[in-house]
């Protein structure tokens, strides 16, 4: 856990406040006192707050940005003493009155430890004995330092994020306050860069903690260094493809190791003359998985990706890969990869409504159902009973589903647990079903594992087979960032209620999520994954009726997706 220590100066005249940190990013950092010494007849200074800011880089002007405070206008301020390196930000500014604030500025990641400390640089150890420090905490609690312990940093640790308090007040051996103070820092969610050398500037024969990866039949070229977004002083790394038949091209990273069920942030620097995309390299004690994130566009100018993901329970490390799947050229540069606390959501929560195996009679309900309320579903597919089984839809009901803007999903010849065949059996399961749908018309994109069994191989075959999204059967609503080849989702049976479903969909709008509803009968059989048609109708018509957004499968990988 990172420590840093704050320093704060003292003296019989106010002279200077200084804040020590850590080496701070390259965002704003905000820092808002109100400091109050006694000696007022020296420095008269009110209890305004002034809020500055400015960019990290060495030579930047600092920002002061004003506001009304309770006590009145603010006044004009100009900077009569700036000081600035990589740890230390303070300024003295002064109003026309001749009041004078003195300002700090530390922003610091959670979980760091911060040692607060008084200091008195212009009198003997001795004097600083005579005084009595009190600390007040956000959390209201309190910590006194005097005696020979000023040297003795107080330690405090910020779990949270958000603007944190820290009061003090010196007395002297009369009790008589001679200082006091209030400081504000910003404890922030971002963590340090966990991509070693991300900015591709340490280099020996290639960057630093970078490798050349590939993988199909195709012409690659890695060229390294090339110039960065900055020019010919910074480095960057550059892939091209050509004769491209399969597989695809990339510099990797060394994986990096991670915590399991947590949402990391990977961004990068790029131009590519081709669409491009991100897939996260997921190792797991399972196995290695490689879920695509993104799908940058081309752009010939230098641009930043932004995409996230959330960790399995299983998972040791990853590592994250911008690549070329097609003949082109693609560059990359600042590469960094940090665990986030807060997901950016999806722009509105969304609900899909997924049919399974291809009942005809769950076809037709839910088709007109749908219809008249102006939705849209997704109908996964067992092809070995199409035109076979009558219970089951035919070649002609696949493209009328499709004429009604419904999608197509393959669910494999034979509904067969992928997990029990052999790798060949299971191509073959998941290769013959999509050649079948697409020589009656459908554009299959949707794949949904039979009985929601699936492994980091068949998550691979499915992948390769070019399908965007895998649907499971685990219960629970999908984030942004999140696995698209597990896909959650909610395989509802006769004894779920309105009630029930309502609280998921409810659920899914509040908190921007997707919520993936599966059904395979909806008739009054009482079936197990039978649904009764008045609540599948009173779903529709909730979703509806309330403007929660509908898409399907593939509508919604995009979204999951998205930049």
């Amino acid at each position: 856990m990172k420590r840093l220590l704050i320093a704060l100066a003292i003296a019989g005249i106010w002279r200077s406040t200084t804040v020590e940190a850590g080496a701070l990013d390259n965002t704003a950092a905000i820092f808002s006192p109100a400091a109050t010494p006694i000696k007022s007849d020296i420095h008269r200074i009110t209890p305004e707050i002034v809020k500055v800011s400015w960019a990290a880089e060495a030579g930047k002007p600092y920002i002061i940005e004003h506001a009304p405070t309770p006590i009145g206008p603010w006044r004009t301020f100009s900077v009569e003493l700036g000081v600035e390196s990589s740890t230390r930000r303070s300024m003295v500014i002064a109003d026309t009155s001749g009041f004078f604030r003195i300002l700090s500025a530390a922003k610091f990641p959670t979980g760091a430890s911060v040692d607060w400390k008084l200091q008195f640089p212009a009198l003997s150890p001795q004097t600083e004995h005579s005084y009595t420090a009190t600390w007040v905490w956000d959390n209201g609690g309190t910590s006194n330092v005097t005696g020979g312990g000023w040297n003795t940093p107080l330690t405090k640790t910020y779990p949270k994020s958000g603007v944190q308090q820290v009061n003090v007040v010196v007395r002297d051996t009369n009790s008589s306050v001679v200082f006091s103070s209030q400081w504000a820092i910003v404890v922030t969610n971002n963590p340090s860069n966990l991509i070693t050398n991300g900015n591709l500037e340490t280099t020996g024969s290639l960057p630093t903690a970078w490798t050349k990866d590939w993988w199909g039949t195709n012409g690659r070229t890695f060229t390294y260094p090339v110039a960065g977004p900055s020019g010919n002083n910074d480095k960057a790394a550059q892939v091209s493809i050509t004769n491209y038949q399969s597989g695809d091209a990339k510099w990797r990273f060394s994986p990096v190791p991670v915590n399991p069920n947590s949402l990391y942030v990977f961004e990068d620097d790029y131009k590519a003359n081709v669409p491009t995309e991100i897939d996260v390299e997921v190792i797991t004690t399972a196995g290695t998985l490689y879920p695509p994130i993104s799908y940058p566009p081309a752009s010939s100018n230098w641009a930043k990706v932004r995409a996230e993901f959330v960790t399995p329970s299983n998972v040791l490390s990853v590592s994250v890969t911008h690549l070329l799947t097609t003949n082109g050229t693609l560059t990359i540069d600042n590469a960094s990869l940090r665990q986030s606390s807060t997901p950016t959501p999806l722009t509105e929560g969304m609900v899909s409504f997924d049919f399974d195996d291809g009942w005809r009679a769950t076809y037709l309900t839910a088709t007109n159902t749908l219809g008249k309320a102006g939705l849209r579903g997704t109908f996964y597919i067992i092809t070995s009973r199409v035109d076979i089984d009558r219970n089951f839809v035919t070649s002609d009901d696949l493209q009328e589903i499709q004429r009604g803007g419904h999608e197509i999903g393959n669910h494999t010849t034979g509904h067969l647990d992928l997990t029990t065949l052999s790798t060949t059996q299971s191509e073959q399961q998941v290769n013959l079903a999509g050649q079948f749908l697409i020589t009656r018309g459908a554009r299959v994109s949707a794949f949904a594992y039979p009985f929601g069994a699936y492994n980091a191989e068949y998550m691979r075959l499915v992948r390769e087979a070019g399908y965007g999204v895998g649907r499971v059967v685990w219960k629970g609503l999908n984030v942004k960032g999140g696995n698209l080849y597990e896909l959650k989702a909610w395989s509802l049976k006769n004894t779920d209620t309105f009630e029930g479903i309502r609280s998921l969909i409810d659920q899914a709008r509040n908190n921007k999520e997707w919520l993936v509803l599966v059904f395979h009968h909806v008739n009054d059989s009482g079936e197990t994954y039978a649904v009764k048609p008045t609540l599948f109708n009173s779903v529709v018509d909730y979703v509806a009726t309330n403007h929660v957004k509908v898409v399907t499968a593939s509508e919604g990988a995009r979204l999951m997706s998205a930049p």
